[in-house]
């Protein structure tokens, strides 16, 4: 159970929840989501944005996709980021955007 302890004791009668740093693993390891569980590879280079303000940003491909993730790790909001994604090799692309925001769920939409 999530409590201020954070010890993962299960209380009685209580509903079990995930601990938030649950759902960050899901989104890298899951093959429902990145799919990092099968291997990986880093980019070969990336840059961190102009004016970030301390985000942190990685990029990796495996054989079905290319990923880039972006987190923010500051209480800042950031309504917009200019994300720019080359890769030669690829001519069609889905656009995804997962967020997990405040420990929650993975959300998704399409971008």
């Amino acid at each position: 159970m999530q409590d201020a302890d954070s010890d993962c004791l299960y209380s009685t009668g209580a509903d079990p929840v995930p601990y938030p740093q649950y759902y960050a693993f899901q989104l890298l390891a899951s093959p429902s989501y990145l799919g990092l569980q099968g291997g990986g590879y880093m980019a070969t280079s990336i840059s961190t944005p102009t004016g970030g303000g301390g985000l942190a940003t990685t990029a990796f491909y495996t054989t079905t996709q290319d990923a880039i993730v972006i987190t923010n790790p500051t209480s800042a909001s950031y309504p917009a980021i200019n994300v720019t994604f080359s890769n030669p090799g690829v001519s069609a692309s889905r656009d995804m955007l997962w967020i997990i925001e405040i420990g929650t769920q993975n959300n998704a939409s399409t971008i």
